[in-house]
């Protein structure tokens, strides 16, 4: 089942955000999928239970849930970043990870740290490039 309050994504892994949850009909649930062929979002409708509009049946487009994070296991950044936890029991209840992870561009070989939700998330609540995800 599909928790709308948790982060999604599509079945195909494409990152996907949830914008309304009140539309009319059986598709209530508006949502903004990221096209990168074409380097833009894409707005798509959906039951509820992240069923895409058109389907009859599973498909690569459905939503869900982004699994959580298994800090014992290798790691990356949500952009693709090479990435490494270093601790996992800082003394801050919401952001209790630190990570180490690469700065942006090619020249750059240097590692920049953050902390991080128990999910991951660089920001709570909010889905950003330099969350942390499973490889």
């Amino acid at each position: 089942m599909l928790d709308i309050t948790k982060p999604v994504k599509t079945r195909n892994g494409m990152r996907a955000k949830i914008i309304s949850t009140n539309m009319q009909g059986t598709f209530c649930m508006g949502v903004l999928i990221e096209n990168k062929e074409i380097d833009k979002d894409e707005f798509g409708r959906y039951t509820i239970d992240g069923r895409v509009y058109g389907a009859s049946s599973e498909s690569p487009f459905d939503l869900v849930n982004v699994p959580k994070l298994d800090p014992t296991k290798p790691v990356m950044t949500r952009d693709g970043r090479k990435a490494r936890i270093l601790c996992t029991d800082r003394k801050d209840d919401e952001y209790p990870i630190i990570a180490a992870f690469m700065n942006f561009g090619e020249e750059t070989s240097t590692e920049a740290f953050c902390s991080f939700s128990v999910d991951g998330l660089y920001i709570i609540g909010q889905e950003n490039s330099n969350d942390l995800v499973n490889i």
